[in-house]
């Protein structure tokens, strides 16, 4: 054997005799072996330290809308009562006075329509107005106020109040909220009247009366004026019917 192997096999017999705790005895390295190094690794897991982030749970404010009121509309009668004959062809045939309230905010312009529901064909016009000021309270009894009045169904200007030869119809007062002016001249025929407020509807109130030749029934009580009615409505026009007495 070389002397740089017994060398080796010497010192290696040397170390485990050191290293040795347990009082046993290493066997004697045999002439041909060699040094032997021996390496391990150790492997330490880490765990993520816990996650102590605080969570603040945080309320969104919250913002309620006031509710919107609806358009109002007032005659001088009933929804679905008589319609006096002052405002008929048997008396002094004016307009009656018409008023409203809670005009949406982009009404630049109000329209008034009564149509004769029960006319063959339905749908008579027997008033149209436009370029009412929305911020006005209403029109007076037979006055317009500076709104402009067009044609009716009959070629006559402004009102034509009802003057049907018996039976009873329904007539629906309609007000219209529009969002821009119509810019309408006076006297214009009805089908462009109504195409200009079309196009235009903010919102609408529809509110029905009655009226026939006959004079009302009695029912023993005289003097008591007529009651103002108020019909809230928005959206589309909506017309309130009743049924003939």
């Amino acid at each position: 054997m070389r002397p740089a192997a017994l060398l080796a096999a010497a010192a290696a017999a040397a170390l485990l005799a050191a290293c040795s705790t347990d009082g046993r005895s290493l066997r004697a390295p045999s002439p041909d072996q060699t040094l032997s190094i021996v390496t391990t690794s150790t492997t330490v897991a880490f765990e993520p330290a816990p996650d102590d982030t605080e969570v603040v749970e945080t309320e969104t404010p919250t913002t309620t809308a006031a509710p919107v009121q609806a358009l109002e509309l007032t005659l001088p009668f009933d929804d679905g009562a008589r319609i006096p004959d002052q405002h008929s062809c048997k008396g002094a045939n004016v307009s009656p006075a018409v008023s409203w309230a809670n005009v949406p905010e982009t009404a630049q312009e109000l329209a008034i329509v009564v149509t004769d529901l029960d006319s063959d064909p339905p749908g008579f016009t027997q008033w149209a107005v436009t370029g009412i000021d929305p911020g006005g309270a209403g029109l007076p009894e037979g006055d317009l106020a500076g709104a402009v009045e067009q044609l009716n169904d009959a070629g006559g200007r402004g009102w034509g109040g009802p003057c049907i030869e018996s039976g009873e119809h329904r007539y629906a007062f309609t007000l219209y909220a529009l969002d821009s002016p119509t810019g309408l001249p006076e006297l214009t025929k009805v089908p462009d009247v109504m195409a200009a407020i079309d196009s235009r509807i903010v919102a609408s109130i529809a509110v029905t009366a009655t009226w026939s030749p006959e004079p009302p029934e009695t029912t023993g009580t005289t003097g008591t004026p007529e009651s103002t009615v108020t019909t809230a409505a928005t959206g589309a026009a909506e017309t309130t019917t009743s049924a003939p007495a």
